[in-house]
């Protein structure tokens, strides 16, 4: 197979230009929940950072457990706060609360830094049961959600996933359970890397034929697969080549889910959201290696480079 891939010109079109008559709603109430005791970073860099408020979001939330929610609030200004009943060091499941997050907001991204107890997995089942919007799981609730797979196909919502290669591995081989997925770090040559690249188009492909979902496969090239609609056997594929190995860092998927939900605040499609997001956060990547170096460069650089990486994409329009 020969990859094409994604160019800054077809990125342009598919971002909508903002419409004069319009307030904050008209660009989406959009949510980010995680946070643990151990892992309360990873939510407050997707919201502190207000990466999907950069993205085009009209308003953003972080929802974290109670017992973080004066580590949060002394670091965020545009972003508001939903408080998630908790312990003083664990998430607790309370339906009224839950139901409260699932009736508020167009748009729900959730497992950054969520932790996997027993209270975190029944929020993430209970949300993906019953949730009817737009639905990003990332990093502990895909570790969830491969302990039970079939609840995708149970799903009402709009699903993204979004793993680097290790959590698509638990979900590929939770999905088929006779399959394999190889993990494949040292190759030498472009032939072995088209080859590589091959394999991972066929496993995304199978795997989305079998679940309700949009796929972006995180790595070196980033695949997005998913469906088209009402039709099982035609899939779209894209491949986004934009990125740096100055973006091997904490909390770069955090940043890029962050994106993506910015985006879904006021896209519909998945598809195309997931696609975007990831040029977009490759392309700021870049661009904030430039000015700090592959070697310094860290997560909250990449967000800070969002705006304008933005601008240069809509220029080429």
């Amino acid at each position: 197979m020969n990859l094409e891939y994604l160019k800054i010109e077809e990125v342009a079109k598919l971002i909508p230009d903002r419409i004069k008559e319009s307030h904050k709603g008209t660009y989406g109430k959009v949510c980010l929940l995680g946070g643990a005791v151990e892992y309360s970073g990873a939510i407050r860099l997707s919201a502190l950072a207000y990466a999907s408020l950069k993205s085009g979001a009209g308003l953003s939330t972080v929802a974290v457990p109670r017992f973080l929610v004066p580590i949060v609030s002394n670091n965020i200004l545009e972003v508001m706060i939903y408080p998630i009943d908790s312990t003083e060091k664990e998430i607790v499941f309370n339906r009224e609360n839950i139901d409260g997050l699932i009736n508020k907001f167009d748009v729900l991204t959730i497992g950054m830094g969520l932790g996997r107890s027993e209270e975190a997995t029944k929020i993430v089942n209970y949300i993906i049961e019953n949730y009817k919007g737009k639905l990003v799981l990332d990093a502990d609730a895909l570790y969830i959600v491969s302990k039970n797979i079939s609840i995708l196909n149970k799903s009402k919502a709009k699903i993204i996933l979004t793993p680097h290669l290790l959590e698509f591995k638990r979900l590929y081989e939770a999905a088929f359970e006779n399959d394999t997925f190889e993990i494949k770090s040292e190759l030498i040559n472009d032939d072995e890397i088209k080859k590589y690249n091959n394999y991972k188009i066929d496993k995304a492909v199978k795997f989305v034929k079998s679940l309700n979902v949009t796929l972006l496969l995180k790595g070196v090239i980033t695949f997005v697969v998913a469906k088209r609609i009402n039709d099982d056997d035609i899939i779209s594929i894209s491949a986004i080549d934009r990125g740096t190995p100055g973006m091997a860092t904490a909390g770069s998927g955090d940043v890029l889910s962050g994106i993506i939900t910015g985006f879904l605040g006021y896209m519909d499609d998945g598809f195309d959201v997931a696609r975007v997001s990831a040029f977009v956060n490759g392309l700021a990547g870049e661009l904030a290696a430039k000015d700090e170096g592959e070697i310094s460069m860290t997560s909250s650089d990449t967000i800070r480079h969002i705006g304008e990486a933005i601008r240069l994409i809509l220029s080429n329009k």
